[in-house]
């Protein structure tokens, strides 16, 4: 794991990717990462290993995980929660069609 400490960031985004050997959290901003975890699912617990080692920023971006939604209420109780617009993008192509029915 890694990290920066002591710094405090407006807008921070959580998201975990997923390879063969697990899960990598990640909190960054737009430009640079700030901390990473590596775990096996993206858990609440995980992403508080992650969050603890931030100070809140004062937004947070999430893909909608309860993992990630539940941890900021627990370490960081004043930080927004907001939707990441790429993935609740990807919401809604893979329940839409190209071909909607008409009947």
């Amino acid at each position: 794991t890694a990290g920066h400490h002591k710094r405090i960031y407006d807008q921070v985004f959580l998201d975990g990717t997923y390879t063969a050997g697990g899960c990598l959290i990640v909190a960054a901003t737009i430009d640079h990462v700030i901390a990473w975890h590596w775990c096996k699912h993206e858990t609440t617990r995980d992403y508080q290993l992650l969050l603890e080692r931030i100070e809140a920023p004062l937004i947070a971006v999430i893909d909608g995980g309860q993992g990630a939604y539940s941890a900021i209420k627990k370490c960081w109780p004043t930080t927004k929660i907001q939707r990441c617009l790429v993935h609740a993008q990807r919401v809604v192509r893979r329940y839409t069609t190209t071909n909607p029915r008409t009947d």
